[in-house]
């Protein structure tokens, strides 16, 4: 049976939006006898308590799974977390400087998954904690974002420096001081792959419709995602997933 529960921290407007269905651990005491209101069981339950839950943006580039503690049989429990936006804000979609003067709001989602066989999957559990999303705990979280790239543009290296060990050729002294753009435009198809992925995943948008923006802006992703925002309202929908 699957199950559902939500726990915030420190939101202005919790009494308005969130805390009525909060199964917020500082306020046990409060719930105790309340249980059966925070704490959601069965699909349609838990469908009826989230739709209460006010509109958001999600700011898609800030997406990561960041923990996966157990997978044993047919279970599997991950966690996933990210930021967000009310949707009532009128402001660009993404996690740049001048948007900081907004701060978005912290999510942390945690998820328990069986495997029912034939390609089929069931949410047993899942639980959503909320918080505020400090300027300090963005600027943590774009560092975590960076060091992610640079350590799968390390990897890359590593293993095309390694590739051409074993065929005999000579590896190129200077690659791994190569920057993604450069191994980009050098016509490495391994790179290439690497940014297309991490920028349809940031833009939503499909593999081919992200190769041409990238190759537009010689294989940039900083500016090919400015220009992202910049004209994304006039983006065709089958462009996107």
């Amino acid at each position: 049976m699957a199950t559902f529960s939500l726990s915030v921290e420190n939101l202005s407007d919790a009494k308005g939006t969130h805390e009525g269905i909060s199964d917020n651990n500082f306020c046990l005491s409060e719930w105790e006898y309340y249980k059966e209101k925070v704490f959601c069981r069965e699909a349609m339950e838990i469908v009826v308590q989230l739709r209460k839950l006010p509109p958001t943006t999600h700011i898609f580039e800030t997406f990561n799974v960041v923990d996966v503690p157990i997978v044993k049989g047919n279970i599997m429990r991950f966690s996933l977390q990210g930021f967000f936006r009310d949707a009532s804000i009128n402001i660009k979609n993404s996690l740049t400087d001048a948007s900081l003067s907004v701060l978005p709001r912290y999510f942390c989602r945690e998820f328990v998954l069986i495997d029912k066989g034939c390609g089929k999957i069931a949410i047993i559990n899942d639980t959503l904690f909320i918080a505020i999303g400090s300027s300090k705990r963005l600027e943590d979280y774009k560092g975590i974002l960076r060091n992610m790239i640079e350590e799968r543009r390390r990897n890359y290296a590593e293993e095309e420096v390694q590739s051409r060990m074993e065929a005999n050729i000579s590896p190129t002294p200077t690659l791994p001081e190569l920057t993604p753009k450069e191994l980009a435009l050098a016509g490495y198809e391994s790179m290439q792959k690497l940014l297309i992925e991490l920028f349809s995943q940031q833009s939503q948008m499909k593999p081919e419709w992200s190769r041409k923006c990238l190759m537009d802006l010689n294989w940039d992703c900083e500016e090919a995602y400015k220009a992202f925002l910049a004209l994304r309202d006039k983006i065709p929908s089958e462009a996107f997933q």
